[in-house]
C-alpha cells in the first residue's frame, strides 16, 4: 500500500517575526512530506527560505500561494502575532492543516475565532508548544498520574529573567511554562495577574 505524500508550505515575514523558531524547516527528514512552497513578502528572506527548504516555488503573497498550490499543511511561522489570525483563517479557507508559531493569537477572542473556523472546516491546528513532548516532562507527568510523588499541590514557574524581561519574556518562554503547567494539572479554574510598566501599576 502506497502511503500518502503530504504537500507542505510555509508563510514567513522576514523582518516582521521572520520564520519563528525555524517552523519552515520542521518537515525536513520526513519521508511522507514534500515541501512545495514558501511565501514571504520580503524578496531576500523568501530566497533564503527557499534555499533552506528546497521549496519548488515561492510567492510574495501567501494568499496567492494558497490559491495556486494544493497544500495539505502550512507552517504559519511569524513570531509576531498581529498576522496570525488572518494567515490561519486563509489557510483554513484553503482546506489546509496548520502548524503555528506560538503564541496562537493576540487575544482570546481572536483565538476563539481561529478555533471555531478550524472546527467548522475540520482542519487541525498544532501550536509550537513542543516543550511538553520532552522525555523528562513526559516522565514527570507519568509520575504525577501514578501518584508516586504525591498529590500535586502547587507549581511555580519563572522565565529567563534576562534583558528581555516582563511581557516579552512571558511571551517568548512564559507561554511554554503556562502550557506545561496545564499539561501537568489541567485547565485552570480562574486566573489573576498583576501588571506593571516601569514600576507603575497598569
Amino acid at each position: 500500500m502506497t502511503r500518502k505524500k503530504f504537500r507542505a508550505g510555509a508563510i514567513g515575514r522576514t523582518g516582521k517575526g521572520n520564520y519563528g523558531h525555524g517552523l519552515h524547516l520542521s518537515y525536513q527528514g520526513i519521508d511522507d512530506v514534500e515541501f512545495v512552497s514558501i511565501a514571504d513578502e520580503d524578496e531576500t528572506g523568501r530566497k533564503k527560505a527557499a534555499e533552506q527548504t528546497g521549496a519548488l516555488r515561492t510567492y510574495a503573497d501567501y494568499r496567492e500561494m494558497l490559491k495556486n498550490e494544493d497544500l495539505d499543511i502550512v507552517s504559519v511561522c511569524p513570531r509576531w502575532v498581529d498576522c496570525h489570525e488572518d494567515m490561519i483563517l486563509a489557510c483554513v479557507e484553503a482546506g489546509c492543516h496548520i502548524y503555528c508559531e506560538k503564541p496562537l493569537a493576540m487575544t482570546p477572542v481572536s483565538a476563539d475565532r481561529i478555533v471555531a473556523a478550524s472546527d467548522r472546516a475540520r482542519c487541525k491546528i498544532a501550536v509550537a508548544h513542543q516543550g511538553v513532548y520532552l522525555p523528562q516532562i513526559q516522565a514527570v507527568k507519568k509520575l504525577i498520574a501514578q501518584g508516586r510523588i504525591g498529590t500535586l499541590q502547587s507549581m511555580v514557574a519563572c522565565g529567563k529573567q534576562d534583558h528581555r524581561g516582563g511581557g516579552e519574556d512571558m511571551m517568548v518562554l512564559g507561554i511554554h511554562l503556562f502550557n506545561m503547567m496545564r499539561f501537568f494539572a489541567g485547565d485552570p479554574a480562574w486566573i489573576f495577574a498583576h501588571v506593571s510598566a516601569n514600576g507603575t501599576d497598569m
